[in-house]
């Protein structure tokens, strides 16, 4: 009985040789998993607040337009813009 038992404890070493190496690896990757997520979590918030700049930007460039389109004096306007009747022409 003698050489079944260290036949088996054997087989156990080696079992728990393979379960730890597994978990390792298994650790491993969700360790590499975590530090990917983070990253990836990271570059999302960075480019939200880019995007909420640039449209930040071109509301206050279309606020400036407007502002300086509207103060413009009414000669300097085209005559698009322009409300005064024109002459009638004479023949």
């Amino acid at each position: 009985m003698s050489r079944m038992d260290s036949y088996s404890s054997q087989i156990r070493e080696e079992q728990k040789a393979i379960l730890n190496g597994l978990l390792g690896i298994i650790y491993d990757n969700y360790d590499t998993t975590r530090k990917i997520q983070q990253t990836v979590d990271g570059i999302y918030r960075m480019v939200v607040a880019l995007l909420l700049i640039v449209i930040a930007l071109i509301i206050i460039a279309i606020f400036l337009i407007c502002f300086f389109h509207c103060r413009r004096p009414n000669e300097e306007r085209s005559p698009l813009h322009s409300n005064r009747k024109s002459h009638p022409i004479e023949i």
